[in-house]
């Protein structure tokens, strides 16, 4: 997330060092955030998978068993 920042801002300074209609920039802005949301919430994801078949390759345990441990413990 710390390089998504970086991302983020470098991002956002370029649309407006090389646009000059603010509005435009503004709305290219917005569109820039939600593209690079839905980027980090891809990788999140993809973390999550992976962390998760690492712990069943790990215990030996079945996906679902963790997973139900998981929901059993947010109760």
């Amino acid at each position: 997330e710390g390089v998504m920042d970086v991302i983020r801002t470098g991002g956002l300074a370029a649309v407006f060092a090389e646009m000059e209609d603010r509005a435009q920039a503004i709305a290219c802005s917005q569109a820039l955030l939600k593209l690079l949301d839905l980027d980090l919430l891809i990788i999140n994801l993809a973390y999550g998978e992976e962390r998760l078949e690492r712990l069943t390759a790990f215990t030996g345990f079945s996906r679902r068993l963790i997973e139900n441990c998981i929901n059993k413990a947010k109760k």
